[in-house]
């Protein structure tokens, strides 16, 4: 019996597939043995302690006065705090972290000017997002003295790329 050439190729074709086939099911079985995995009986699951994490405090911002000296923020175990010069930092009651207030448009920090010589520098706590937050604290300088103003305004949300208005600034030398 004569068959077509085109069957002779299909058989062909057909034959060497199924010999693959075959040739790979072989590989697999050798190259990936099957284990199955069964619990053990009466094994009680226990937590892993995770580490601490890595909280070493840093500089969130800092303001160089114009007599030279240089305030900085510092972001520590989720705090705000302040340090004046080389003097000790002191916790401020804000959540961390906390930036300067920035002059609308700008990035210089915005400075109060109240008289001839009293000058206040706000900064923006609690922040929500990286600009804006829900309290402002303020730094009254007077010649060479800096010191924390006495009051928290947590009145809205305070953006530091806006600005305060003069009337906050006023608020926060009010006894």
């Amino acid at each position: 019996m004569i068959v077509p050439i085109c069957c002779q190729r299909v058989l062909l074709i057909a034959t060497l597939s199924l010999l693959c086939t075959a040739c790979q099911e072989q590989a697999d079985a050798t190259l990936t043995p099957k284990v199955e995995i069964k619990p053990t009986p009466n094994t009680q699951l226990t937590e892993l302690a995770l580490p601490p994490m890595d909280s070493k405090p840093y500089i969130t911002d800092q303001y160089q006065l114009p007599t030279g000296l240089v305030v900085q923020l510092w972001q520590e175990q989720g705090q705000c705090q302040l340090q004046i010069g080389q003097h000790a930092k002191q916790v401020l009651a804000l959540q961390a972290p906390c930036r300067f207030m920035r002059s609308p448009a700008t990035d210089k920090v915005q400075v109060f000017k109240a008289d001839r010589v009293i000058r206040v520098v706000a900064l923006v706590g609690d922040v929500i997002n990286k600009d804006c937050g829900n309290a402002v604290r303020a730094l009254i300088v007077r010649g060479n003295s800096v010191h924390l103003a006495d009051k928290t305004l947590k009145q809205g949300s305070y953006c530091v790329s806006r600005g305060l208005e003069n009337a906050h600034y006023v608020q926060f030398l009010k006894p």
